[in-house]
């Protein structure tokens, strides 16, 4: 029965070797999920826009140095200048730091590794399919049936885990060479259960499903890691548009305050303008007193 499906075997084993293959060779998968979120436009777009509410330095450095009731205003426009220069600091190491979140989000080591267990397990069943002849049928279907037991376990812990247990030479799936000493081990238990015949009656009764659920199995690496990669994606930019609207806040709040400032500069030169006394021309006086008789023998 599982000949039958040898079309589909082989070319999931040739997608998981060649995923495996152009993944360490180019990053193939941080290259998709960079063009496919366009997370490097996503990230500049966000911090230029508050970049751009941010007042800017001539601005703080042309605000003189204005008194109110005897108090200068000096020391305020001092901490507007410290608060640009720390929101500033801290716009930088945001963008530092969320670019090194999206490529973790878009690593994908532990996604080359369970490929590469995956590669290994279609070629079992294609070894099985070609020992058919010589082998009996029961007890070949019973070792499918335990390496798609070990294969469901390392895939899911694989898929759970993944860069996060790098750290433990147990769960480092980052290491091709860890999946490959685990697909052994998992091989030589699988080898040992089909020996002693554990699980014999039951795989009889459902080894057709248990057929084409390994079948298909082969292709859920694919599946299961892009629904990974994309709610990593979107927790990212759900982090990025948050603190990007915190930082619009602090740049907005700077920027009032600024404003409070130069309005008590200006409003200064305005009373300064309006205390000015009116001087009168002595010229313009003395034509006055001469007009006034003038204007009296007139009348």
């Amino acid at each position: 029965m599982l000949s039958d499906f040898s079309p589909m075997i082989e070319l999931a084993v040739t997608l998981n070797i060649a995923f495996v293959a152009v993944e360490y060779v180019k990053s193939y998968t941080n290259a998709v999920c960079n063009q496919l979120f366009n997370f490097a436009d996503y990230l500049k777009q966000s911090f230029e826009e508050c970049r751009s509410l941010l007042v800017d330095e001539i601005t703080l450095n042309s605000i003189p140095n204005t008194e109110i009731n005897g108090k200068s205003i000096a020391g305020q426009v001092e901490q507007a200048k410290i608060s640009r220069e720390k929101i500033t600091s801290d716009i930088n190491n945001e963008l530092t730091n969320f670019r090194i979140k999206i490529e973790n989000v878009c690593q994908s080591k532990s996604i080359s590794a369970v490929s590469f267990w995956m590669f290994f397990y279609g070629l079992s069943c294609l070894f099985c399919m070609g020992i058919i002849s010589i082998s009996k049928e029961e007890q070949l279907e019973l070792f499918i049936l335990w390496q798609t037991f070990f294969t469901i376990i390392y895939s899911i812990v694989g898929w759970l885990i993944g860069e996060k247990g790098y750290k433990n030479c147990c769960f480092n799936f980052t290491s091709l060479r860890h999946a490959l000493v685990s697909y052994i081990i998992g091989l030589v238990l699988s080898l040992f259960f089909t020996y002693f015949g554990y699980l014999h009656e039951m795989c009889i009764k459902i080894f057709p499903v248990i057929c084409i659920f390994s079948v298909l199995y082969m292709y859920s690496n694919f599946v299961v890691s892009s629904c990974i990669i994309w709610f990593r994606a979107s927790k990212v930019k759900r982090e990025i548009k948050t603190n990007v609207d915190e930082y619009k806040d602090k740049c907005n709040k700077l920027k009032d305050d600024v404003n409070k400032l130069l309005t008590v500069h200006e409003v200064e030169l305005k009373m300064e303008k309006d205390s000015k006394p009116i001087t009168i021309n002595n010229n313009d006086s003395s034509q006055l007193k001469h007009e006034r008789p003038r204007e009296k023998n007139e009348t």
